[in-house]
């Protein structure tokens, strides 16, 4: 099942410190397959697009790039693995254009999640360590605007 692009939560939140729109999904996830799909028409040259997943054990609210649990994609050629970055990792370049469509899989049973930009049709695949990232797992999707 693929649900709506609108079926997301938007919540922005424009503090002193940032100024980042989340697109929240309700439910956490410990076993199958799940695919959620997301637009990004709030995307521009200057944001930064963080896209993956974190363990229901951290606070959704906390920082996905500060979040030990985060595993993911971002702008900028990076790639996090249990919130440590890491450029170019398995050769990850980010082709990201706003209003990309993309698909984020996550693959409990395999412990794995997939990224797959439905424009370029690039695909990219992250492994799991469950002891950094315990199940249920939570997609997390955020856009910081006019980062610098």
């Amino acid at each position: 099942m693929i649900p709506s692009i609108n079926h997301f939560k938007y919540q922005t939140n424009h503090n002193q410190f940032e100024n980042c729109t989340n697109l929240t999904l309700q439910g956490e996830y410990l076993s199958g397959d799940h695919l959620f799909r997301f637009k990004l028409d709030l995307y521009d040259s200057n944001s930064l697009v963080i896209m993956g997943i974190i363990s229901k054990s951290r606070s959704q609210n906390e920082n996905p790039y500060k979040n030990p649990t985060f595993y993911g994609w971002s702008t900028n050629n990076i790639v996090y693995l249990h919130g440590v970055t890491y450029s170019n990792f398995n050769n990850y370049q980010s082709d990201i254009e706003k209003n990309d469509a993309f698909q984020l899989v996550l693959d409990c049973d395999r412990k794995l999640i997939r990224l797959i930009n439905e424009r370029t049709l690039q695909t990219h695949e992250l492994s799991i360590d469950i002891t950094k990232c315990p199940f249920p797992w939570q997609p997390h999707v955020r856009i910081l605007n006019d980062f610098q």
